[in-house]
């Protein structure tokens, strides 16, 4: 913020879904990680963002469902965690609709 104003620079923030939620689930972990591990970040990541005037695209929901408790989808990994070529569009796609173009 100090080098360029959100309004002459491009800056985007995703809250990103977590990939763990499977794993989380089977361990019985979820509902004692999901707060702390992940949404309590998520939201001082989404706070800081709206603060400074940065948008914030949002992928949480659409990769873990609408209470983030679903496993993402295997057709957007490769390895259960990491984002094959569908995830990547899929998640190009959510930051196109927030405004996001092709860098020329």
């Amino acid at each position: 913020m100090a080098l360029a104003s959100p309004q002459d620079t491009l800056i985007r923030v995703a809250d990103t879904g977590i990939p763990l939620v499977n794993t989380w689930q089977y361990r019985e972990w979820l509902e004692t990680l999901r707060g702390p591990c992940y949404e309590v970040w998520r939201e001082h990541l989404i706070e800081a963002a709206e603060a400074r005037g940065i948008t914030v695209v949002y992928t949480y929901h659409v990769l873990n469902g609408p209470d983030g408790d679903e496993k993402m989808e295997g057709i957007y990994l490769d390895d259960g965690i990491h984002f094959n070529d569908a995830g990547h569009r899929l998640v190009a796609e959510l930051h196109r609709e927030a405004g996001y173009t092709y860098a020329p």
